[in-house]
């Protein structure tokens, strides 16, 4: 159905792209559309803590 190959999700926090557009996200991997995601937030606030090491 849809004619998309390649699409990159911007997203300026790490869950807008689900919210905003996870229905279309999931028809386009259904489509065998390659998927890609980058968010903008380190989301410093909602990650445990010692999570991500700085070494």
């Amino acid at each position: 159905m849809s004619s998309f190959k390649k699409v990159l999700v911007l997203a300026p926090h790490t869950d807008d792209g689900e919210l905003g557009a996870g229905g279309f996200i999931s028809k386009l991997i259904e489509d065998a559309a390659d998927v890609y995601y980058m968010a903008f937030s380190t989301a410093e606030e909602s990650v445990p803590e010692g999570l991500y090491s700085e070494n």
